[in-house]
């Protein structure tokens, strides 16, 4: 990786976008019958100490995980609310190291006829530790 004098890297994010599963989620009668469609969005911020270092997996956060997280959740039981879902992802996120903050937004994708979605986004980032 080429890196002049005249840049620097600032920063990276890892996204994924509108990533679809079929969850056990809400409290009304119709959600209770069956699963639903959401749509999760999810950004994680790496900070300025990132660097994919001799394009090697094990310099980078691997955003396998992220997927493989949320899939777990998503199966582990009947969420309530997609709030209680998204700050458990939120959770498993910001439990890695190189994650300085984070953004996870749900959308349920199926519940108003003249709505494309209705949801929640949650935002953290890691607190500074004062020693």
């Amino acid at each position: 990786m080429s890196n002049s004098t005249a840049w620097q890297l600032t920063g990276a994010a890892i996204v994924l976008d509108q990533y679809i599963v079929m969850a056990n989620i809400g409290i009304y009668p119709r959600e209770l019958e069956a699963p639903q469609r959401l749509a999760l969005d999810v950004r994680l911020e790496l900070g300025n100490h990132w660097s994919a270092q001799n394009d090697d997996i094990s310099t980078v956060v691997d955003y396998d995980f992220i997927r493989q997280e949320i899939d777990a959740l998503v199966a582990s039981r009947h969420f309530n609310l997609q709030e209680t879902l998204v700050e458990a992802i939120v959770g498993v996120c910001m439990d890695q190291p190189a994650v300085t903050a984070c953004t996870v937004r749900s959308s349920k994708l199926d519940i108003y006829e003249n709505c494309r979605a209705v949801g929640i986004e949650v935002s953290a980032c890691r607190s500074e530790s004062k020693a």
